[in-house]
């Protein structure tokens, strides 16, 4: 069985980009297009690794991903974040948080890639 991915974020077009990316890549992965859906999925469903852009329409990335570490299900689940910004205090944040790693949009895919499989592999260096 294929290791599940879920994708949180608003742009369909680049959802379905990295749902396709990761799909040519043997992963599973499912879309929520917003935080509330998000959360919905990941409870349903705990995946393996979420995905998810830092600005979204109602919540960021990082209220979601602390509302997330309170639920025992998804404390651990290892978060790869996107964003257009890279302001060091965003990055920061995302450190203190407990986020496997940040990608600055854009990005290439091969590097998506490359973030999925190091926050899906425990102990591969970042």
């Amino acid at each position: 069985m294929s290791p599940h991915i879920l994708i949180i974020d608003d742009d369909k077009m680049i959802a379905e980009i990295i749902q396709l990316t990761l799909k040519s890549d043997g992963y599973e992965s499912e879309v929520a297009y917003n935080a509330v859906e998000g959360m919905e999925k990941a409870i349903a469903n705990p995946p393996a690794v979420i995905l998810m852009d830092y600005n979204m329409p109602g919540k960021d990335g990082f209220t979601l991903v602390r509302e997330m570490r309170a639920i025992p299900a998804l404390e651990k689940v290892p978060v790869v974040m996107v964003s257009a910004l890279s302001i060091p205090d965003i990055l920061s944040e995302a450190d203190a948080l407990g986020v496997a790693s940040f990608m600055v949009k854009p990005f290439d895919l091969t590097t998506l890639l490359d973030h999925v499989k190091r926050a899906y592999t425990p102990g591969l260096s970042r």
